[in-house]
């Protein structure tokens, strides 16, 4: 026997030196996970909305801005050049500023200019009237210092592709180029715009602290100095993330442990179960984070922030096994074998259901979870080989324990309690509203908010949410499917439905466009009325008819061509290409005033899509927690089914009792909050019925009473300790998992005893 111990000991003991290892190798290697996006629903790699939005954010997570603003143009100018000196040891270097961008762009536009007008331009050359031709250069002509050069002149008499650069710089117009960035007056000061580059990830731990660790202190110093510098930029999201999940890890769960910690001393009055108790806790928490990283590949911060719940249910196996009567480690071990496999399978099934869902944070905090309890299980049953001795509670608590049962089980036997709480879940259910918003997912810093506003107010940016999609069968089809889509678009401008937007033919038309662009020029420039006209403005006779030969020598722009050049970088992203036979562009959008008209607009074209992401993900998370909502009920249906096969019909109903009460009491709490219920309150639920479940399980299997309920007061007040903490996120998702959790399971603690067991009654559950 004791040889059949030490093993079991020593396998326990090498299985988690081996997981051990394998979590400092992967993290190591891997790093700690911080992508916020993650905790999105995966709408699965088909879906379109999620392949045009993972092809837009791929540019921007690279990029960050700072806009600077002070006194004068000459501190914003000394304070760029500071940032430069000081972000340069960090890989972090000066992007060209959009205007500079907008000169390469025209260098490598102009070879086809004679194929590209801008609406405007089309309507002015179809009038017959030929000051509508030539009213940009007279406007040149007209303005002091404005004369153009005689080499564009030469090249584009009537200022055509000036014009049609123009809006391509949308947003930017009020801007004045230097090398470093952007200059702009307003609001009585002047304001420097700064875009940055890096290498690696926004989300790599360590791309953020080499950037942080650069621009935090110079930030400091600038604003020290009167410089005020606002940021912008993926990296200060998820570093803020990173840094939330790190604290909240720390201080959740020191403060659940602490608890803990506190709990035991007072009840056991020995360190001994204590020892016992942390090394479960830490155990399990370490084998639950290497089962992440070995089976999922990664580990979210937010896993870890959820993790710190496992304090709060690993101990509930230590606890029973110390609270049970007699001093026999073993024989209290195997007593508890049945009641804690029983428990750890119905916490198990409710973490499994989060499997199913499409949420990738979610899968790892139920591999985490089911890989802790399971570790915490395995644990419990070999402490008796460990050296285990069992130190008696004091004689105090059970007392205390065992009054308090005694108390409400008299409470539960008058049926008027029972018809109160049913009043009020009744209650409570007409208050019932649903929030399925994904934006609660995440609770973005308010101080990164509002620096980002203020870089909204002066410079307005397409949205990353709503767009529309274009597909065809063919490269040239799609640009004609997007042309003919623009007029209805500026119409929308016009009536101030969307503020703008962009569009791949801006810079790319189709090629029947850029002929019927050429075709029209051409007319034109041999117009005898444009020749009379240019004749009284002194324009010698030979500049008009060196015109045709450049004219038809002019190349036609591809999308081969345009993709090639790297100062279109900016709109090349709307180019998704080729995917499964069909061709695939989008349409960004500016602030969309009425979802609905685009919506209309899409319908009424062939081969367009209005896709919003928000929305599209929220309507998934009503539908997940449409589903959620029948697995619960298909929970309390199977545990009643068991229950009532094992225990009889009364005896089923006692112990369901107390868990179905909670949920529905906690329904009604949150709707009396002003609570919208979504996903994560119906997640909360879930477990904690299986949880609820255990607590009246093992008030109902063991033998002493005031020991059982001690056990399941200590398990419970542990676990509300964890839950409790976790509802304090600053994570919009895992508060809102932690209060319906710890308010469900504050409930069932309080109704447990009014099932008012017969002990007698009771045969095995298997």
């Amino acid at each position: 026997m004791p040889s059949c111990v030490n093993r079991r000991s020593l396998a326990w003991l090498l299985t988690l030196l081996l997981l051990l290892a394998a979590l400092v190798v992967q993290l190591r290697q891997h790093g700690l996970a911080t992508d916020i996006t993650q905790l999105l629903p995966d709408a699965g790699s088909e879906a379109l909305s999620t392949q045009v939005t993972q092809h837009l954010s791929e540019g921007g997570e690279h990029q960050f801005v700072l806009l600077l603003a002070s006194g004068s143009t000459e501190a914003n100018r000394a304070a760029a050049e500071r940032l430069v000196a000081a972000l340069a040891p960090a890989g972090v270097t000066l992007a060209p500023a959009p205007a500079q961008q907008g000169e390469a762009l025209g260098r490598f536009l102009f070879p086809y200019r004679f194929g590209l007008l801008t609406p405007d331009q089309q309507s002015a050359l179809r009038s017959e009237a030929p000051q509508q031709w030539m009213a940009a250069l007279m406007r040149a002509l007209a303005t002091p210092g404005a004369t153009p050069a005689a080499g564009l002149f030469e090249q584009d008499p009537l200022l055509l592709f000036p014009g049609y650069l123009m809006p391509l710089m949308q947003g930017y117009q009020a801007w004045q180029a230097n090398d470093i960035g952007l200059d702009r007056h307003w609001q009585d000061q002047p304001w420097l715009l700064t875009r940055w580059q890096f290498g690696g990830s926004a989300f790599a731990p360590a791309t953020q602290q080499a950037i942080l660790s650069a621009l935090t202190p110079v930030r400091a110093e600038l604003i020290a100095l009167g410089v005020e510098v606002y940021r912008a930029g993926v990296v200060f999201h998820a570093a803020k993330a990173t840094e939330q999940a790190k604290s909240e890890m720390a201080v959740l769960g020191s403060l659940s442990l602490v608890l803990v910690v506190l709990m035991t001393l007072l009840v056991f009055r020995h360190p001994a179960p204590l020892g016992w108790l942390l090394l479960v806790v830490f155990s399990s928490f370490a084998v639950a984070a290497s089962a992440c990283l070995l089976l999922l590949g990664q580990l979210h911060a937010i896993t870890l922030v959820f993790g710190t719940t496992l304090i709060g249910i690993a101990v509930d196996y230590t606890l029973h096994l110390c609270c049970q009567p007699g001093r026999d480690g073993e024989a209290a071990a195997r007593s508890l074998r049945k009641p804690m496999t029983l428990a750890l399978a119905s916490s198990c099934l409710a973490y499994a259901v989060m499997l199913l869902m499409p949420f990738p944070a979610l899968r790892q905090m139920a591999v985490f979870s089911i890989a802790g309890l399971s570790w915490a299980f395995i644990t419990v049953q070999c402490l008796p080989q460990m050296g285990f001795r069992k130190r008696q509670p004091g004689q105090r608590w059970v007392d205390l324990a065992e009054g308090w049962v005694q108390h409400w089980q008299r409470w539960g036997r008058q049926p008027r309690w029972w018809l109160a709480l049913a009043l009020l879940a009744l209650a409570g259910s007409l208050l019932l509203r649903s929030d399925d918003d994904i934006r609660r997912l995440q609770q973005a810093d308010p101080g990164l908010l509002a620096e980002q506003e203020q870089l909204n107010q002066l410079l307005s940016l397409p949205e990353q949410h709503r767009f529309l999609l274009i597909e065809a069968k063919d490269a040239q089809q799609l640009l004609e499917r997007e042309e003919a889509l623009r007029p209805a678009l500026d119409e929308l401008v016009a009536k101030g439905t969307l503020a703008g937007y962009q569009s791949v033919t801006q810079t790319l038309p189709s090629l029947a466009a850029q002929r019927a662009n050429r075709a029209l020029v051409a007319q034109r420039y041999r117009s005898e009325m444009l020749q009379q006209r240019f004749a009284a403005l002194g324009v010698a006779p030979t500049v008009l008819p060196g015109l045709e030969a450049q004219w038809q020598n002019a190349p036609l722009l591809t999308p081969e061509a345009w993709l090639a050049e790297p100062a279109l970088a900016p709109m090349q992203m709307m180019w998704l290409g080729q995917h499964e036979g069909a061709w695939r562009a989008v349409v960004l959008l500016r602030q969309v005033a009425d979802p609905g008209a685009l919506v209309a607009l899409a319908a009424s074209q062939g081969g367009v899509h209005y896709l919003d992401r928000v929305e599209e993900l929220s309507a998934m998370m009503a539908h997940y927690r449409q589903g959620l909502s029948l697995l619960l009920a298909l929970a309390v249906v199977t545990a009643a089914l068991l229950m009532w096969r094992g225990l009889g019909q009364r005896q089923a109903i006692r112990i369901l009792a107390p868990p179905l009460w909670a949920i529905g009491l906690t329904l009604a709490l949150l709707a009396a909050l002003g609570q919208g219920i979504n996903l994560f309150h119906l997640l909360g639920l879930l477990l904690m019925f299986g949880i609820a479940l255990d607590q009246t399980l093992f008030l109902a299997s063991e033998g002493e009473q005031g020991h059982s309920a001690l056990a399941v007061l200590l398990s419970a007040a542990s676990t509300l300790a964890a839950f409790g903490m976790l509802s304090l996120s600053a994570t919009p998702a895992l508060a809102d998992f932690g209060l319906s959790l710890s308010l469900g399971l504050g409930l069932a603690l309080l109704l447990a005893p009014l099932a008012s067991y017969d002990h007698k009654e009771l045969v095995d559950v298997s």
